[in-house]
């Protein structure tokens, strides 16, 4: 098969079949040492590269993809478990004292650091006296409240999370 590439079009040709296609917009062809077009493109600009063979998985199906070794791992660093049940946690904390819903991303508009170190020490204190075997309780509104061990790590997520977005919040914006 042969690949010609001009105009932001390409073609391709195997004697009997012919197919033309135009390069997306923001796209590039990709071209091989030699300066030859490969038939493949990238995002313009992009840092992939072409990949050498020892950098190219092969499935049994005779599908490839590069390698995944330098990516990061999301399915692998965080377990659904726990997700669920912060997220569990994070719907309960919505519900406001007058009934009312907050929306659940009401924490990103914006928290002070300092408030969210004080809130996570609290919490942090509350997980350390459950793994000691030591009750833990809060009076709210008048009503004593038993702490369990997992609202209070999902509480330490919560604050350990908001505080590192608003580091980085504050790292992106200078």
């Amino acid at each position: 098969m042969t690949i010609e590439w001009g105009g932001g079009y390409a073609m391709a040709s195997n004697n009997t079949k012919r197919d033309t296609f135009e390069i997306p917009e923001g796209y590039e062809a990709e071209h091989d040492s030699e300066g030859r077009a490969t038939g493949a493109v990238r995002p313009r600009g992009s840092d992939l590269q072409p990949q050498t063979p020892a950098a190219v998985r092969q499935f049994g199906t005779g599908a490839t993809r590069d390698l995944d070794a330098n990516k990061l791992d999301f399915e692998g660093f965080l377990s659904p478990l726990v997700l669920e049940r912060y997220a569990e946690h994070m719907h309960k904390a919505r519900r406001m004292p007058d009934g009312s819903m907050r929306d659940s991303d009401n924490w990103q508009l914006g928290i002070p650091v300092k408030v969210y170190m004080k809130s996570l020490w609290r919490h942090f204190v509350s997980v350390w006296k459950l793994h000691r075997g030591l009750p833990v309780t809060e009076e709210v509104r008048g009503e004593v409240i038993v702490k369990d061990l997992e609202t209070e790590l999902c509480a330490v997520i919560f604050n350990a999370s908001g505080m590192l977005h608003e580091v980085l919040k504050a790292k992106k914006n200078g």
